[in-house]
């Protein structure tokens, strides 16, 4: 039978297939010795939920697990870390694996995120909203069993963590009830996924008739699978799918979206997805409406401009085989969409490019979106337009054929474990922000002393440690702290405060001694960044030295008079309102002396 498409039309889809095996095969290690590959955890990462950890023997249980050790060798606590069954849950980028802390009473302590290929921005959402420490203080079979909600704005990555962390406990204990996979639930969402979907899919067959409605549905695309759902194909999705296979909780969503995305255009020759799905193409028409006429660009500069999709998309997974391109959501601006976790340089992409649609119609999709390119593998032109039915249902047929193999392919995959990116001490302190703004939830014993030993870990002048700490939790107490503190208001509303207490007779003597001052501060400045650590708002309220405030907090404190107290440091569970600052200036930054910059 004679094909109805010219042999150089399969070549994109055959580049398509060989690319994303490229990527496979680098990061894909052999299935067996992926199968049989345990999850690891470092005493870096287990001192984050006990700082004495110094070592971390096995344990002998059917599951993955260690003793947490200090210096003497006396217990901390135990990690119970994911098993390898949990690879098969997996979020935005991959496996999400954990590492469980439980006390002396077997109560889970605290939770750790290991080894994983998530995007950055979307895991720091994650980590900021707190979901790490919706377990704590919880015995292990109320933990399995809570309903914990996924994070707005970064649900795949936070569903895939809440996941695992009950696959993780599952073995400690036996669950009378079952708990329901949050994987197989058909909520609201999808629903109105489906329903903008089967509108578009009806505009596409029938466009003439429908055409009154385009507008409608550009905006309905915009709402929903954009804001509403976040559902829409990248090329850091196809990525992630290529190596880890397709999440369970998206196959009737962006999966669907993503085989019609590839049926459609097998079928008809006729470009699908761009053109009647995308939340950012129909951005850009709809603002493209509202300006005529538009900027005409000559043949040949829109010919060289269209070669820059495949130029991107290139360079793309280039970077992907030799492990240059870690995070490709910052390529495109589809994660713009994601409000709260996109990174600021996608919004300024996406705004920009917003921007230029009222002047040039659709200039992402046209020059730029690699993702479109890699979508127009999957349409070809017929090789004659009186070509016969039968003739054109052949290559459909074996795309068909190849989307089933890849199907299968994909599925092999997911138990693929990720090399390990823990979140380093950087991402802390750059993300550290002074938040004033609470939740009612209280804090927690422990996270008080977490941050308490932070706090002594600081260094001191000549070891004098010429300091006290005041933890303060009763209402009554901070709400007159909040009435003597012109700036410290936000006390009224904080679980707790803690207020770091100089002791100069206790520093070092002489003209060293107001070193009390540098010593204290540092401590403040430990408690600070583990607050932020532990997915805890912080703000430092100055005491010192305004003699005024001194004598106010020495009064609701019962300080004697040879205690100083530096300041009050304000704490909470954030509502999310604060935002780190950039503050980095190289224009305050001198070289070898005052003259040089």
């Amino acid at each position: 039978m004679k094909l109805p498409f010219r042999n150089r039309d399969l070549r994109p889809f055959l580049l398509l297939c060989g690319l994303l095996a490229v990527v496979w095969f680098r990061h894909h290690p052999q299935k067996d010795a992926a199968d049989g590959r345990p999850v690891t955890v470092t005493v870096e990462q287990a001192q984050d939920l006990f700082p004495d950890a110094v070592s971390l023997p096995p344990r002998q249980e059917r599951y993955p697990s260690h003793s947490v050790l200090d210096a003497d060798g006396a217990p901390l606590g135990v990690l119970i870390l994911s098993g390898p069954d949990t690879a098969q849950i997996t979020g935005y980028g991959g496996p999400t694996p954990v590492a469980v802390g439980l006390d002396d009473e077997g109560d889970v302590f605290g939770v750790v995120l290991l080894a994983n290929a998530e995007s950055e921005s979307y895991l720091m959402d994650v980590l900021d909203s707190g979901l790490l420490e919706c377990w704590n203080g919880l015995p292990v079979d109320q933990a399995i069993t809570k309903t914990v909600d996924a994070v707005s704005g970064a649900t795949m990555s936070s569903s895939a963590i809440i996941e695992t962390l009950r696959a993780t406990l599952q073995p400690l204990v036996q669950v009378e009830q079952a708990v329901p996979p949050p994987t197989s639930r058909v909520t609201g969402t999808m629903l109105w996924v489906w329903l903008v979907l089967a509108l578009d899919i009806a505009l596409f067959f029938f466009g003439k008739r429908l055409r009154r409605l385009r507008t409608w549905l550009l905006l309905a695309n915009v709402a929903v699978i954009g804001f509403l759902a976040g559902s829409m194909l990248s090329l850091a999705q196809a990525s992630g799918w290529s190596v880890h296979g397709i999440p369970q909780r998206v196959w009737l969503t962006t999966g669907a979206m993503a085989f019609l995305a590839i049926l459609l255009p097998l079928l008809t020759g006729r470009d699908f997805y761009c053109s009647h799905v995308c939340p950012y193409g129909a951005c850009q028409e709809l603002l493209g409406k509202l300006r005529r006429p538009k900027v005409r660009t000559p043949g040949w500069l829109g010919g060289w401009l269209r070669t820059l999709r495949g130029a991107v998309l290139g360079t793309a997974w280039l970077g992907l085989v030799v492990g240059v391109a870690q995070d490709l959501t910052v390529a495109e601006p589809f994660a713009a969409f994601h409000l709260r976790a996109a990174p600021l340089s996608v919004l300024m992409l996406a705004g920009a490019f917003l921007l230029i649609s009222l002047f040039i119609p659709r200039a992402w999709c046209r020059f730029l979106c690699p993702t479109g390119r890699l979508l127009t593998a999957a349409r070809a032109k017929p090789r004659a337009p009186g070509a016969s039915r039968g003739a054109l249902l052949s290559f459909p047929l074996l795309g068909l054929l190849l989307l089933i193999v890849a199907g299968c392919w994909l599925a092999w995959t997911a138990s693929f474990v990720p090399s390990q990116t823990p979140r380093d001490i950087l991402s802390v302190i750059h993300s550290r922000r002074s938040v004033r703004h609470y939740t009612d939830e209280p804090v927690a014993q422990k996270q008080l002393d977490t941050l308490l030993r932070a706090g002594m870990a600081a260094p001191t002048a000549g070891n004098a440690q010429p300091w006290s700490f005041v933890v303060v939790t009763d209402r009554d107490r901070l709400g007159k702290l909040a009435e003597g503190l012109e700036y410290g208001k936000m006390l009224a509303k904080a679980g707790a405060a803690i207020i770091v207490c100089g002791r100069p007779e206790d520093a070092l003597p002489g003209e060293a001694n107001d070193m009390w001052v540098q010593d204290c501060s540092a401590a403040s400045e430990n408690i600070l960044l583990a607050a932020q650590g532990i997915g805890l708002g912080a703000v430092w309220v100055g005491v010192y030295p305004i003699d005024e405030r001194i004598g106010m907090v020495r009064q609701v404190l019962g300080l004697p008079e040879t205690v100083v107290p530096l300041n009050v440091i304000s704490l909470g569970h954030p509502l999310g309102i604060e935002r780190p600052k950039r503050k980095f200036d190289p224009g305050q930054v001198h070289w070898e002396s005052w003259q040089d910059k």
